[in-house]
């Protein structure tokens, strides 16, 4: 595999990790525009329909200077003949310079792994989305000025919400606190997780809902994903979901004063418009952060290739 490929957590280095906030702060502060990838071909290929991902992705591209190539549906492609992604994906990378993908299955390091070119994994299925966790990740440091010992609570669906599987992973090498309040069938997979962190990973009942908001930095709420139970019978509802797993104002207030609710979006009746004026809302700023964090992320990548 390409060693500046990003497919998960678990190989994207610490190291990387602090270049990327570094050169996601210079990107903040600087008031033009650089031309660092004049020349340099992305291909755009999301198999998943995306709206913040892909338009954050292609902006950071075109503001560094370079040019795009994109593909919004297999039907694009040869996928749709029967033919295998490693082949698509080899083939593509004899054209440009990047790849950034969202595939609508989990993502394994041995399918890129004959790649000549670097490939960024944009959302992969029920699988990860490293990007969308350096976005996070750089939305919380900017409020509380550090990433370590942090009272993290995840609501909703985290079985499915691969936004959650990668900021869990990146905040558990902080030392953060990690706490989800899910239904039954739906807590966040544990099996990747260090077994030196699995007990930094707390499973809180509904009834113990309102005693954690209390406790809590950041509250990380995700829609209900029914697009992703349609093979099952006996999750609940959409209504049923939100009732037990939505916000709402009088639980906004038994938050702390400096902590903040986060979404990765496209929101549900989970996250209602109602509360976007508190100011603990701190989801459009996740969006705000989105397309300077990916200019990071474009950079770091062609950085690291003028070091090698």
């Amino acid at each position: 595999m390409h060693s500046k490929c990003i497919i998960d957590i678990e190989h994207l280095s610490p190291i990387r990790v602090d270049r990327i906030m570094e050169l996601s702060y210079e990107v903040q502060e600087q008031e033009t525009w650089s031309s660092d990838l004049n020349g340099v071909l992305m291909a755009s290929l999301f198999l998943e329909p995306s709206t913040r991902t892909r338009f954050s992705f292609d902006a950071a591209m075109l503001r560094l200077g370079g040019k795009i190539i994109s593909a919004n549906q297999a039907e694009e492609l040869s996928l749709a003949k029967g033919e295998q992604l490693i082949d698509v994906l080899k083939s593509i990378a004899e054209y440009v310079d990047l790849i950034v993908l969202r595939s609508k299955a989990r993502l394994y390091h041995y399918e890129v792994d004959e790649l000549s070119i670097p490939l960024i994994n944009a959302g992969d299925g029920e699988g990860q989305h490293p990007t969308q966790a350096l976005v996070d990740l750089f939305t919380i440091k900017e409020h509380f000025a550090r990433l370590g010992d942090l009272n993290v609570l995840f609501i909703g669906d985290c079985k499915h919400a691969r936004t959650i599987h990668s900021l869990a992973r990146l905040l558990l090498r902080y030392n953060s606190n990690i706490y989800c309040c899910t239904p039954e069938n739906m807590e966040i997979p544990k099996d990747n997780i260090e077994e030196k962190n699995k007990k930094k990973v707390m499973d809180i009942t509904p009834k113990a809902l309102e005693d954690c908001l209390k406790i809590a930095d950041v509250v990380y709420l995700v829609r209900y994903q029914k697009e992703r139970h349609q093979k099952y019978s006996n999750y609940l509802s959409e209504h049923e979901y939100t009732s037990k797993y939505g916000i709402t104002t009088p639980q906004l207030e038994l938050m702390s004063q400096n902590s903040i609710v986060m979404h990765p979006f496209p929101r549900g009746l989970e996250l209602p418009t109602s509360i976007d004026s508190n100011y603990r809302a701190a989801y459009f700023e996740q969006q705000r952060n989105a397309t300077l964090v990916r200019t990071a992320i474009l950079r770091e990548v062609f950085e690291r290739e003028e070091e090698e």
